[in-house]
């Protein structure tokens, strides 16, 4: 099935409460779920954006919005260059993070175990 990214976000804390209740491990999925929202968030304005030239450390961010009420409007962004790869890093660091609490939750039994044969996490940090 495939969900909106807020939703399946929603659906993993429902289920996890549901199931677990509202111990430790579950306060430790909602900081993560709450930071992939913001970086959702991000992604969503970098993705569904046109990108213009910029100087040696911008680049120019270019939204165009039609609603209904407003009517059309225009967003205008100089983004650093170094904002833009935080992000990255930002999405490397929560993907770690969520692996680390799945191996956790799946060594403390709480899901199934889904690993390979032979996983190390510790063997998958960058």
């Amino acid at each position: 099935v495939e969900l909106p990214f807020r939703t399946l976000r929603a659906v993993v804390i429902s289920l996890y409460k549901e199931r677990l209740g509202e111990d430790e491990d579950y306060q430790t999925l909602q900081d993560l779920m709450k930071r992939a929202n913001e970086i959702e968030q991000r992604r969503n304005k970098i993705t569904h954006s046109v990108w213009l030239g910029g100087d040696e450390h911008t680049i120019t961010r270019f939204k165009t919005k039609a609603k209904e009420k407003r009517g059309l409007a225009f967003d205008v962004e100089d983004v650093s260059t170094k904002s833009l790869a935080d992000d990255a890093i930002k999405i490397k660091q929560l993907t770690h993070a969520v692996v680390q609490l799945l191996s956790a939750l799946t060594d403390k039994g709480k899901v199934f175990d889904t690993r390979p044969p032979g996983w190390q996490t510790d063997s998958h940090k960058d």
